[in-house]
């Protein structure tokens, strides 16, 4: 006690407070994002989202990522276009997948897998399957193999 009332009052050295204060301001967020991560899994437990809200938060991604090649409806600018049932690296859920999350870089599209959870690439996945067959204006040509519609 007497030390360390000689380092706050004689050598002004507020490390020891500092440190006590961090430690107890760190274990208080860390409860705090302890209970967060767990309060969203039981919600998400609790109510699976709908097909609605599934394509919906998928829009949200697509809107902010995938659009600026893909077209705003998915109709193909620089990348291919998702409306049409032609696809240049399969059409699957499996194959979209791989692609968002490893990239094709020779075609210039990244890896977005430092870029989104895989929450997200389940959804936007779902949003752009969503798009076959919407015939949308202004559309690019078909490219790859011609895919059934699942």
């Amino acid at each position: 006690p007497i030390s360390y009332l000689m380092l706050l009052v004689v050598f002004k050295d507020e490390s020891i407070i500092q440190k006590k204060e961090y430690s107890k301001e760190m274990a208080t967020a860390r409860a705090k994002t302890e209970v967060a991560v767990k309060a969203e899994a039981a919600q998400t437990a609790a109510a699976p989202l709908t097909q609605e809200q599934i394509l919906a938060a998928g829009k949200v991604t697509f809107d902010k990522i995938c659009n600026v090649c893909h077209g705003k409806v998915g109709e193909g600018l620089v990348g291919p276009n998702f409306t049409d049932d032609y696809w240049i690296h399969g059409g699957n859920p499996e194959d979209l997948k791989k692609i968002i999350i490893d990239g094709v870089i020779d075609k210039g599209m990244i890896s977005y897998k430092s870029q989104l959870n895989n929450k997200q690439i389940d959804q936007v996945i779902a949003y752009i399957l969503s798009l076959q067959g919407t015939n949308p204006p202004n559309q690019k040509a078909p490219q790859g193999v011609k895919v059934a519609k699942k």
